[in-house]
């Protein structure tokens, strides 16, 4: 278990990564044509934007705390 002060760095770094995130798809989702979005298993989209902002999180998240798992849903 993560100790307290551990908490509080994982809480702001969640919102720096999210805030990231956020910017970057923003700016993939602005070049993106409608053919190049996919449709997953429930028709959902996902788009390179999502496979990115994914990495992104899990790529910074482990940084920081290399011992905590993620899953991801894309």
């Amino acid at each position: 278990m993560a100790h307290s002060h551990d908490l509080s760095l994982l809480r702001r770094l969640v919102v720096e990564v999210v805030e990231k995130a956020c910017h970057l798809t923003s700016k993939i989702q602005k070049k993106i044509l409608h053919e190049e979005v996919l449709k997953k298993e429930d028709f959902s989209p996902v788009t390179i934007a999502d496979f990115a902002s994914q990495a992104l999180v899990g790529h910074i998240l482990y940084q920081a705390f290399p011992d905590i798992p993620m899953v991801g849903e894309e």
